[in-house]
């Protein structure tokens, strides 16, 4: 009776592997009992299970012991990775991943081996976060390079990671990093009870979800967990009090807490002599409120305002729009939403096609629209101005946010003028100021130039005048309700 107890062990699993054809089943008679190894094919490593099980098994002298057991078996098969098993749903779970499982008839449990084939792409330069300055490698989808590029810029014991597993279906592990008496144990502990009260999703495959899903305000716009795909942004991080998130088969990890400051930073700000850095920082600052704000004042500046315009500009504002039917507003939206369609279409495309087709598609109908007396080529100049300043934003996710409240600011600039632009940008600015990030206030006070550490700072500060890397964040206690 014990006998076909274990057997239905084996049935079971070719029940629940029936259907899949790379389902492999071996056996071998090895001093008189059955020995079944039990595989897929394609996701097990081909070379680790010969080498690591099949001809060690066939090799195997079990002359000088009496019974055939799985303990014998663990110490004899060359594996690094191998444990006990008798529970049929981490066996299901293990196979998929790439193991092998060794079973021998009449056993109590069998023996999990670590084959699984690595498909890995190689490490190359970051492709989003690109810079002149500083480490040029990038995370990629494997969980234990990222981790391999922490320990090399960061091999110090207090640098922790604790590891948890989101997805009823995917089983993604996701890693929590963080550095030891830098880090806000709060700040870890409400980080590990959020990710654990997501395990009814079904599947987690990147950490850009993740975020999206801890985040203390899901109905905000603006994100509040900063991605980056450079590990040297990650370390920097790290010794900023901040927590790093690792999703198992994303190239991005997750900074947090934030705040909005950072999100405008490129990580070569800290890698230039610090006056470059310094022109850099008021560059990019300029660029983003020219982004936001330039369109929606040309549009209630021709249709309010015109008294304030010089008489020289002033006329051939009235020049250039004279032959456009539709009124300023109008006139604005077509063009910013042409440039978004434009934008949108150069990223789905493929990358060589999609860039000739930008550049094409907006010269080309840029100039057949102001032909065509659709827009005005001041309009346009505008209007491209913005849209090129909006890619000074490293963080697409950022970018993003921005490009989107053009458009409200624009309809109010055309309803109410330079009342409906103050009215908008009043309303982000307290929107901005309720938005938390792990419990730190979004609009987090900073100073010009902070003299103690670089993340609240607008202007990059001498190094030998930063004092310490540590820096305090004044935390305010996040809603507990965040779910979606």
């Amino acid at each position: 009776m014990k006998a076909v107890v274990k057997m239905s062990i084996l049935n079971r699993l070719h029940d629940v592997f029936a259907e899949n054809c790379q389902w492999t089943c071996r056996f071998f008679s090895i001093h008189g009992s059955t020995v079944h190894v039990m595989f897929l094919n394609n996701v097990a490593d081909d070379e680790l299970l010969s080498e690591g099980i099949l001809r060690p098994l066939q090799k195997l002298d079990v002359h000088a012991v009496e019974q055939l057991t799985p303990d014998l078996l663990l110490g004899q098969l060359p594996l690094k990775k191998g444990e006990l098993s008798h529970d049929l749903d981490q066996i299901c779970h293990k196979l998929m991943l790439g193991w092998s499982y060794v079973w021998i008839q009449d056993c109590s449990e069998g023996l999990l081996m670590c084959t699984a084939a690595h498909h890995e792409r190689t490490l190359s330069k970051a492709e989003i976060e690109s810079d002149e300055y500083g480490p040029q490698v990038a995370f990629v989808e494997e969980l234990s390079t990222n981790l391999a590029l922490l320990y090399k810029l960061l091999p110090d014991s207090k640098l922790c990671v604790s590891s948890l597993e989101m997805g009823n279906v995917s089983k993604t592990v996701v890693n929590i990093v963080y550095l030891k008496e830098y880090a806000n144990e709060d700040q870890v502990a409400l980080l590990r009870s959020r990710i654990s009260s997501l395990q009814h999703i079904n599947g987690m495959l990147d950490s850009l979800k993740l975020a999206q899903l801890l985040d203390d305000n899901v109905a905000t716009l603006f994100p509040t967990m900063l991605h980056t795909e450079r590990p040297d942004r990650v370390c920097q991080g790290l010794l900023a009090n901040k927590i790093a998130l690792f999703v198992d088969g994303s190239p991005f990890a997750v900074l947090c807490p934030v705040t909005i400051y950072e999100f405008f930073h490129a990580g070569s700000d800290m890698y230039q002599r610090w006056i470059v850095g310094v022109l850099l920082r008021l560059l990019r600052m300029s660029a983003i409120i020219a982004s936001v704000f330039v369109t929606s004042i040309y549009v209630a500046a021709i249709t309010f305002h015109y008294q304030v315009i010089p008489p020289e500009l002033l006329k051939t504002l009235i020049e250039s729009h004279s032959k456009v039917p539709f009124p300023p507003i109008l006139e604005a939206l077509m063009l910013e939403v042409m440039i978004e369609l434009l934008r949108e279409s150069s990223i789905r495309m493929p990358s060589k096609v999609g860039q000739t087709m930008g550049v094409v598609g907006g010269i080309v109908i840029g100039q057949a629209a102001v032909e065509a007396g659709f827009v005005s080529n001041i309009l346009l100049m505008i209007v491209a101005l913005g849209t090129l300043s909006s890619f000074v934003v490293s963080n697409f996710a950022m970018g993003n946010s921005l490009q989107i409240i053009r458009f409200p600011l624009i309809v109010l600039a055309g309803t109410w003028g330079g009342i409906g632009i103050v009215v908008g940008a009043s309303f982000i600015i307290i929107h901005l100021a309720r938005q938390t990030s792990l419990g730190v206030p979004y609009l987090q006070p900073m100073n010009m130039l902070d003299s103690k550490t670089d993340e609240h700072s607008v202007l990059r500060m001498i190094w030998k005048l930063m004092k310490r890397e540590k820096s305090s964040y004044r935390i305010r206690k996040p809603k507990e309700d965040f779910a979606e």
